[in-house]
């Protein structure tokens, strides 16, 4: 914690200006295809950079009840701090890296598949079943549990790239692992990145066409109201306008009545068309 940074810089001759690089906002849930691959156990490994992430993390797959496929999950850590956080559920083993950097991270990675894949061929080769020794230097371990067989490393890195940029974490740190990640993949001979952004563009226009199927009944619905909306307005109209025909017969005939020449009976007919003429006027404030 600096305390009161500006006034410390402004105190010593510096001139202070906030600026915000960058800002990031919490995942709030896991794509479907990252659901399916957890319960389906193809995700071999996640990478976790910061606890803000870890936390993140744990609360989503309680969310989507994703705990116990996590038994089956190798959990990287970039520090301590943040393998203290992801204590909070059992996984196949817990690492951390030997130094808080991207490249400490992938090289602890890259060691336990290294061990795992040695291991497996040791045993396949082995005809005798014999107890092997592992001398690999290793990465500090927090928290070891039984582990699974071992799947592809195609599928490990694929999955576990797309979590770690799902659950927030990435998106702060995409200069520091992208490139490292490019060259491994490349290594491992994954699929074109053209490729791999031809699926994803195709998967959005997808969404976009199901999105459209579903708001036509509504779009129908709309149209329905405004034809029903139409049809009262010219209902309207046509009253209206029945109104004015009446009011200028009314007033035709008053302006042919002379008030002060016919007797009393033509008085009494005045006064009941003007009566008239005043409740035309009324109704038809009342329509508009």
């Amino acid at each position: 914690n600096t305390g009161d940074l500006k006034k410390k810089l402004e105190k010593n001759g510096f001139k202070y200006r906030k600026e915000i690089v960058y800002e990031t906002e919490a995942a709030k849930s896991l794509s479907s295809d990252t659901v399916a691959a957890l319960k389906a156990g193809s995700i071999d490994a996640i990478l976790l950079y910061s606890p803000q992430t870890a936390e993140i993390l744990i609360q989503l797959l309680r969310k989507f009840r994703l705990v116990r496929p996590c038994k089956n999950t190798l959990a990287v850590c970039l520090s301590q701090a943040i393998a203290a956080k992801v204590e909070a559920i059992s996984w196949e083993e817990i690492r951390v890296a030997k130094l808080p950097t991207q490249d400490a991270l992938l090289s602890c990675l890259k060691s336990y598949f290294d061990i795992k894949n040695t291991t497996k061929d040791k045993n396949e080769g082995s005809s005798n079943n014999s107890e092997m020794i592992d001398d690999t230097p290793r990465d500090t371990i927090t928290k070891p549990i039984q582990g699974r067989g071992s799947g592809t490393l195609r599928t490990v890195f694929y999955t576990l790239l797309v979590v770690a940029i799902l659950i927030g974490g990435g998106s702060a740190s995409t200069n520091i692992w992208l490139p490292k990640a490019k060259e491994l993949l490349s290594f491992l001979g994954f699929e074109d990145a053209n490729e791999i952004n031809f699926r994803f563009l195709a998967g959005r226009l997808k969404k976009l066409e199901t999105e459209s199927v579903i708001n036509i009944p509504r779009m129908q619905e709309l149209e329905a109201e405004r034809r029903r909306l139409q049809t009262q307005l010219d209902s309207t109209l046509a009253r209206i306008e029945a109104l004015e025909k009446s009011i200028n017969v009314t007033k035709k005939m008053i302006s042919a009545i002379d008030p002060g020449a016919g007797p009393s009976a033509a008085k009494a007919t005045l006064k009941n068309l003007v009566e008239r003429l005043n409740r035309l006027e009324s109704d038809r404030s009342s329509e508009v």
